[in-house]
Parts: structure tokens; sequence; C-alpha cells
């Protein structure tokens, strides 16, 4: 029996659910249909209880809020209760990005982990409309039918596209790619035959399910909080809370929005120059910096006419070694994917090569090569092969495990999960799935998605590689014992219970679920929001403007295209600009940017500050952090719980000061260097100890000056 199902009979047996009750629509006040409290039907985080410290419920609303009779949805939601005796009384109501993520999904991962908010309030946590556990746009992998072998040959065929290339060979690789060989294209006639009207997915009417849960909730003031595309989310929130006064509505007392994405303000071309925006800003801060400004006071033009001198020939150093662009780009690239160490190095490195030099650039690379700093703490130890454990011992259990008897030896002994399971199963692929549905419903959730996505990608409708050798693959990438024991399970199965595994493994979509974000709403949300803002040879226009066009990767722009096509693969989304947004002046306002932000650059919290009366908002930017930078930073963190608590009072942001950029100035010794140094120490001494009977630690000293 899987979860789900376990699930539906624990929610039917003990569920005490509110009574369904239809309101009437009343203009401005979106009303629930439904209601109930439900048992949570995702993962919680260690720690929490079901109907302790956490209370799940759903709500019915219309598919079309302007129809009350059309379909219902369902929105599925958390309340993380407060951990203080004394909660204050008007929650954090918080909207999750994507768009299609799922925050549900998350519960239990450090990227969504709001315990420092529950200190001191309740915190509602909620998957928006077409995400995993609120009426979820899933294109069901026999749907999708995707053909991963012909989309690996189109990738490695992939042409390398430029801002100066041909709009419509970058539309059609797109099209072939993503929406012919990946199988996207084949979800519309479904959705149509599902009497799905995807243009109902749209944030104007995730807007109208939140007030609707607000209201259904009954708090009298809520705090707003986003990330991503939640940001979208709740600045539309407090646009409609201010245009319509007279409403009935709870108040808000105060928001943050962290990671800004002003989808109806920016462009898709805006969203492509992201990293490149993030590395030019590299040099634009050295520039600010006191000490890098004196040290390299053109930085970002020296970068810009670097990289127009490589777009005509690579140089060659004094030693005869050859720079690409391309080599530039990617180790300049390296910093905005997990390598902020690196930017100290850059205003050195771009100085030296415009003037032929390579020292620095070597130095890089070195770096690059072995890869990123050590971790403070050790990580712990990883088990080595995980066949040999258990494999010994396996054989003589096999009459054991395939009558399930009641006694299980050693293999039992290592893990309760494993007994329970044999308890449970009446054949051994159903032992093996029985104790992978519980191995990784206690994953880490961004696990659970890793595991989920090799599984899709590697084995959904693809039978030839459906072996035992690629099952023993798959489930060594779990972590021990269970791994072990499961690894010793495979090695009793027959070739027709390996297929059976197979087929409970990818059969019904579940493991789909898994995944962050629901790539079918992503696609039409976007489009219900952004598609006069896609077309390819407008986008293209407006980045061939951009200072650095070289830092606008293929991939980016592919991203771009993919866009394009899926909004006019799905047919949907207004083809007009929507207005331009009112100044909101509702409550105040915190606008939090990460610095090195793949996803939504620093730029766009400035747009969004825009849209903000200046005495309601304030914004800060944290140096060197990516996206959502409450998520990776315990100053942030406090930045925020902070705001939340006074969001009158003037913030204390000390902390931030420590991600500032130590810049690697001209006379700066390079870690190599430093290296030959002390060596060259150490042979002197050497050399002093033999002639005078012990080193001359005065020497020494008089050298490291």
């Amino acid at each position: 029996m899987t979860l789900k199902k376990l699930i539906i009979i624990f929610a039917l047996l003990l569920l005490l659910a509110v009574p369904a009750i239809t309101l009437a629509q009343d203009g401005a006040l979106p009303q629930v249909i439904s209601g109930e409290t439900i048992p949570c039907p995702m993962p919680l985080a260690p720690g929490d209880v079901d109907g302790e410290t956490v209370i799940c419920g759903q709500i019915q609303v219309p598919e079309d809020w302007d129809d009350p009779s059309s379909d219902p949805l369902t929105i599925t939601y958390a309340r993380l209760l407060s951990s203080s005796l004394s909660p204050l009384q008007d929650p954090i109501f918080f909207s999750h990005g994507g768009p299609g993520g799922s925050v549900l999904n998350q519960q239990g991962s450090s990227n969504f982990d709001f315990d420092y908010l529950r200190e001191t309030r309740d915190v509602i946590v909620w998957d928006q409309r077409g995400s995993r556990y609120s009426t979820d746009l899933l294109c069901p992998a026999d749907v999708v039918n995707a053909d991963y072998a012909a989309a690996e040959a189109l990738f490695a065929q992939a042409p390398t596209f430029t801002v100066d290339s041909d709009p419509q060979a970058l539309y059609d690789y797109a099209e072939a790619t993503t929406f012919g060989a990946l199988g996207y294209g084949n979800c519309p006639a479904y959705f149509e035959e599902q009497g799905i009207d995807l243009s109902e997915y749209n944030t104007d009417n995730t807007v109208r399910d939140a007030v609707a849960l607000m209201g259904h909730l009954g708090d009298e003031a809520y705090n707003l909080f986003g990330i991503s595309y939640g940001t979208t989310v709740t600045m539309a929130i407090m646009e409609y809370f201010q245009n319509n006064p007279d409403a009935d509505l709870p108040a808000i007392a105060s928001a943050v929005i962290d990671g800004i994405a002003p989808l109806d303000q920016v462009t898709n071309g805006e969203f492509v120059a992201t990293q490149a925006r993030n590395i030019v800003r590299f040099f634009a801060n050295c520039e600010a910096d006191e000490a890098c400004g004196a040290a390299y006071p053109n930085s970002q033009q020296t970068l810009i006419d670097l990289l127009d001198s490589l777009e005509e020939a690579p140089l060659t150093d004094a030693e005869g070694n050859e720079v690409t662009l391309n080599d530039v780009v990617l180790l300049l690239s390296a910093a905005t994917t997990g390598r902020p160490d690196l930017v100290a190095y850059f205003p050195r490195m771009i100085d030296e090569l415009s003037r032929g030099e390579t020292a620095t650039m070597q130095v890089v690379n070195t770096l690059v090569a072995q890869g990123p700093p050590a971790p403070t703490a050790p990580a712990p130890a990883v088990s080595g092969n995980p066949l040999d454990v258990l494999t010994s011992r396996a054989a003589s259990l096999a009459a054991e495990l395939r009558t399930l008897a009641e006694s299980v030896g050693e293999l039992g002994a290592t893990s309760a999960d494993l007994a329970a399971a044999i308890d449970q199963a009446e054949t051994g692929p159903e032992l093996y799935l029985i104790l992978l549905e519980r191995v990784v419903e206690n994953l880490e959730p961004s696990m659970r998605g890793q595991y989920a996505t090799l599984v899709l990608q590697n084995f959904d409708n693809q039978p030839d590689n459906q072996t035992r050798e690629n099952l023993q693959l798959l489930t060594s990438t779990l972590p021990a014992p269970a791994s072990e024991e499961l690894m010793a399970i495979i090695n009793l199965l027959s070739d027709e219970e390996i297929a059976a595994v197979y087929a409970g493994i990818t059969e019904g979509g579940e493991y789909n679920r898994l995944i962050f974000v629901e790539d079918v709403a992503n696609f039409v949300v976007r489009c219900n929001t952004q598609r006069a803002w896609s077309d390819v040879a407008d986008n293209l226009e407006e980045l061939s403007g951009f200072e650095a066009p070289q830092l606008i990767s293929s991939n980016a722009l592919i991203t771009m295209a993919n866009a394009a096509v899926a909004c006019d693969v799905f047919d949907t989304g207004p083809t007009d600009p929507p207005p331009t947004p009112a100044v909101l002046d509702l409550a105040p306002t915190l606008v939090l940017n990460g610095g090195l932000d793949h996803a939504t650059p620093e730029e766009w919290g400035a747009i969004a500050l825009e849209r903000f009366d200046p005495d309601s908002a304030q914004m800060l930017t944290v140096p060197m952090t990516d996206h959502g930078v409450t998520r990776y930073s315990q100053c942030a963190k406090d930045i925020a719980h902070a705001f939340f608590l006074n969001p009158e009072n003037e913030l204390v942001t000390d902390c931030v000061n420590v991600f500032a950029t130590e810049y690697v100035l001209p006379d700066d010794a390079l870690p190599g260097e430093t290296a030959a140094l002390l060596n060259e120490i150490a042979a002197l001494n050497s050399a002093v100890a033999i002639s005078f009977g012990a080193p001359d630690a005065r020497l020494a000293h008089a050298l490291l000056r």
C-alpha cells in the first residue's frame, strides 16, 4: 500500500472536517467555497508533529473567480505553530516562488526553515494554485513521453547562440528540444481534455486565493513574506488590499520581499541578463571600494574593453599562453555558480589581462580546479561500496526474505523500517518499494527531488535502462544503511521481479511530485504574466545593447526562447503589456537583495522599490549571497525577524558588512607566491641552522615584512 493510500484512509477514519459551506463571492472579498483541516499530506520537518506543532488544511476556491460556478480548485496550507508560549497574534503569511514551486514539499529543507520566525509568531505556508498540493498542473509522464536520447543528441549538437543569433533559429531549437524531444508540447491537449483552463492560473487569481485563505483562517492581521515569484504575489496582494480599502479585509502589518521578481515590470531579456549583470557589478563594486577603486579605477570599463578585444582575437602572454574569450567568461561565470571566493581576484585578473599578463588568471584557474574551499565543519563520513556490507549475508537470508519469515536475522537489526516493511510486504518487489518509500520520505527535500529527477530522466518510459545494474546504481545514491538493505534485496530478486520494481517506481507519477517546481505551472503562470515581453527577436535586440553582451550565455538565451515557445504552445497569456502598477504604501516594507542572486538581480530590487512610497519601504543588499538571502544567511534572517517585530524602527544591519569582498590588490601575494616565499624562508633557516646551530628568527621576521 502506498503512502498516498494510507493518507487517504487515515483521513477518512480520523479527519474531523469543517463542514463545507458555500459562500457567495462578494466583489472585493473573495470567499472560500469550503474549508477543512486535514492530516498533513507532506513529510514534516524533524521535530514537527502533525496536529500538534503543525496544522494542515485545505480550502476550495473557484477556478475562475469571476465565475463562482466554475470548477473548484483545492488550495492546501499548513500553519506552523509558534514555539513561543505567548505568540504574537499577527502571523506571517509566506508565499513561495517558482512559479510552480512547493513550499509544502520543502518542509524540512534548510532553505525553508522558519524556526527563527516561529520563535514569536505562527507562520502560514501554502502552495499556490498549479503547484504540488494545490490542484497541481502535473502533466503525466506517459503524456509527456519524453525522448531523452533525442534530447541529448540535440543538446550535443546545439549551436552556440549569441545576442546576434537569428531569432528564428533560436526559437526553432527551443521548440525542438523542450517542446519536442522533452515532450512538453504534448501537454496542452491533455489539459484541454481534462477541462482545465490554463488562463486561470495567473497572479490575479493566486492573489484572490490568498485573500480567501486569510479570510478563512480568520486572523485579524497578517505580515506578508515572499521569496522570488512570491515577491510578485506579495506585492500583488498589497495592491489588492490597497485598491479595496472599504472591503472587510484583515490588516497588513508589514511585508518582507526577498529575491525580488517584479515580473509585471521586466522583460524576459532582462531576466536572461541576470548572470551578466552580476559579473559586471563585481567591477562596479570594486570601483566603489576605496582600496580597490584606487588600485583599479576603471575596472568596469577595463572588463568591457577586454571582452571586446578577446572577441576579435585571443591574447598571448610573454610565456606563450593563449587566452580566449571563452576562457575568461567561464572563470567569471564560476563566481556566480558557487564560487564567490573568486571575486576578490577578478579586478586584478582583468587588469593584468588587459596588459597581456596571466599570473592571476593562472591562480584563479588553479583555485577552480581545486574546488570550493573546505567547509568549516568536517563533512560526515561516506560509506564505501554499498554492496560490500550486506551482500555476503544476503544469500543466507534469501529464504527468510522471500517468504517474509518472522526472523530476519542481522539484516533486519540494522533498520526498524526494514522489519516493518517485511511484515507488510507479500513479495520481494513490494518489500523493496515499501522500504524505498519510507527511505525517500525521510530524505532532506532537495535530496528527494534529486532522487526523483534521476528516476524520471533515466528510467521513465526507458525500458532499455531498466536493468539490475542500473537499479543498483540508483539505489547507491540513497543514504546508508537503508541503501545497503535495499541493495541486498535487489540481489535476491529475479529479472521479472526487477521489472516489477521499476514498474512500481515509474508508474503513477508519484516521484514526479517530489521535484520542487511544477514545470507546466512555471511556464503557464509566467506566460500569463509576461507573454507580452517574451518575443525572441525583441529580447535579442534589447540584449544586444547590453554593455557586455559576451557574458550572456547560450544556455540563458535558450531559456529565454523556451519562455516564448511555451506561451505559443500553451496559447495563454495577454499579448499587451500590463498597466502601470500602483504606488504601494499599504504597510512598512523591507526589500532584500542578494548581491550574487542567480535568478533575480540586485537591480530588480531597485525596480521594485520604485513601486513603493519612499516613506514606506527600505532596501538592503547582502553582498555575495544568492537568491533569497533569508534562506542562506543568519544575518539576513535576524534582520528580517527584527523588521517583523518592529517594522517602524531603524534596523541594525552591521552584520551585512562581513559579506563585503576583500579584493586582491596589485602588491598582494597570490596563494602560490606565498607558499614559495615560505619555502624559501624554511630553506634559508635550515642553512642558518647548519652554520650557526639554530635558525635566526629575526631573519625570518625580516623576510616576511
